[in-house]
């Protein structure tokens, strides 16, 4: 058995011990749920089939049925005539989908929880992001403009339309959501005043920065760099994690080398004497 066959059979058991129902779950509560593998091979003699048990000497799959657009032909096929199609695997865990066409990656992802990993780090993102809300941003971005205004015409005051002047342009005006945004940048600078961000002008015609802006942006920008910087630590961890990983696969390799070959049988030495 080569080492292409034997990654073959892993990862066909691997998929046939944990199979994905007929229905999967595509959204909450139940995606959350998802701890399956499905396998599909294509161009096959038999046309395309999804793998529903692995015994010790054949595949049983489905083959798909163009009447009913469904894999429900049931089909036996030898591991060699298997393994000549193009094989589709699929890891499902939780939210999280990992596709692969190489049995032997498929099999060491699975071995060594890449998947896992990957999803778990995907999460801290995703954690990370929503922390770090758009509308957070969406503020800051018009205390700015308010702070950027009022330093440089410290007599003009600046109104909800100037800010979305100064952000988008003269065409704001012609967006179809225009009042939308102007009544959101409106209620975001009646929130600045109320918080001691913005002063309003005395003939309520506009805002003007309050000192303590320049403070709060500062704080922002710190924390944005921060942000950034922690972002390219765990690139490199992230870097050396991916080394640490390429390692044990090449551990791995060599082990199954090595109980490969520790179980062929030894052809004993054949002593001639001589009379």
């Amino acid at each position: 058995m080569s080492l292409r066959e034997f990654f073959f059979r892993r990862a066909m058991k691997l998929v046939t011990k944990t199979p994905a129902p007929d229905r999967i779950p595509l959204s909450a509560p139940r995606i959350y749920g998802r701890r399956f593998f499905t396998a599909t091979i294509s161009n096959l003699a038999v046309g395309d089939v999804l793998v529903r048990e692995a015994r010790h000497d054949v595949l049983v799959a489905d083959a798909w049925d163009e009447a009913t657009e469904r894999y429900q032909t049931p089909v036996h096929l030898t591991y060699a005539e298997a393994s000549t199609g193009d094989v589709a695997l699929i890891s499902y865990l939780r939210q999280y989908e990992f596709r692969s066409d190489n049995p032997t990656r498929f099999v060491l992802g699975v071995w060594l929880r890449g998947y896992r990993v990957q999803a778990c780090w995907d999460d801290f993102r995703q954690g990370r992001y929503n922390r770090r809300t758009i509308e957070r941003r969406r503020r800051m971005d018009v205390l700015r403009t308010l702070l950027e205004h009022s330093m440089s015409e410290p007599n003009t005051p600046l109104a909800a339309f100037g800010v979305l002047r100064h952000q988008l342009g003269e065409r704001w005006i012609f967006h179809p959501a225009r009042q939308e945004l102007l009544n959101q940048t409106e209620f975001t600078l009646q929130a600045f005043a109320a918080d001691g961000l913005a002063l309003i002008a005395n003939n309520g015609g506009g805002y003007r920065a309050a000192p303590r802006a320049m403070t709060v942006l500062d704080e922002y920008d710190t924390e944005e760099r921060r942000h950034r910087d922690n972002r390219t630590i765990q690139r490199f961890v992230a870097v050396f994690g991916a080394l640490a990983v390429a390692a044990a696969i090449v551990q791995a390799v060599a082990n199954v080398k090595q109980a490969w070959f520790s179980d062929r049988p030894v052809t004993p030495d054949v002593v001639i004497k001589s009379s």
